[in-house]
């Protein structure tokens, strides 16, 4: 009697559970949420002080010196471009924050991003200015693996890639842990092979390789 009445709940359990974790496979992007917020939220802050800092050193002696000796800086406003990136990630951080972004709005941004990053490899910035683009690429790279999109730096994609198994792993792990105790179910191993099997049974193989 005990075991059929703890059968219904492990099942609706289940349902629960495996619909949740649908919709977050249907997200554009990677990842938890807090996560890729943080880090919009961190390419629009380094992209305004990028841009400001460009801009300080476009109006310098040594990038007149370097326009001077490089006739395909001459044709290109870094400025412009400056502005471009900052206003696209600027779009991007809002439209994730009304959870409306996809990859095309990342695609946008590094767009844009890849024409100031030629214009930094072949022209000789201020210390400041290269710092920023640095710590600029960082994101770029987590930005373009979240939303699945090429990446320069497939070292840190990787990392990220085991970083982000993890989060999800553990986040779901306790999710489970916390649904089972509001349900006294003292079986937490074989409450989670249950739902392994309904995710294979359901052929959400990435969920169920996720719990096991």
């Amino acid at each position: 009697m005990t075991r059929r009445f703890m059968r219904a709940p492990l099942s609706i359990l289940c349902v629960i559970i495996l619909g949740l974790l649908a919709q977050a496979q249907q997200r554009p992007y990677r990842g938890t949420y807090q996560s890729v917020r943080q880090t919009t939220l961190r390419l629009e802050t380094r992209a305004n002080l990028f841009r400001n800092s460009i801009e300080a050193w476009s109006q310098s002696d040594t990038a007149a010196n370097v326009t001077s000796e490089n006739v395909n800086a001459t044709d290109e406003d870094v400025n412009l471009m400056g502005r471009d990136f900052a206003d696209s990630a600027h779009s991007l951080r809002n439209r994730f924050t009304a959870r409306q972004s996809t990859s095309s709005d990342v695609q946008q941004v590094l767009s844009h991003a890849a024409r100031i990053d030629d214009f930094v490899r072949r022209n000789s910035l201020d210390a400041g200015s290269m710092n920023y683009w640095s710590s600029i690429r960082v994101d770029l790279n987590q930005l373009a693996y979240a939303y699945n999109l090429p990446g320069r730096n497939r070292r840190s994609t990787i990392r990220h890639l085991a970083t982000s198994r993890t989060i999800r792993r553990l986040a779901i792990s306790r999710t489970i842990r916390h649904l089972a105790i509001s349900m006294a179910c003292k079986d937490y191993q074989a409450l989670i092979a249950s739902i392994a099997r309904a995710a294979r049974m359901h052929e959400w193989r990435s969920t169920a390789q996720l719990l096991v």
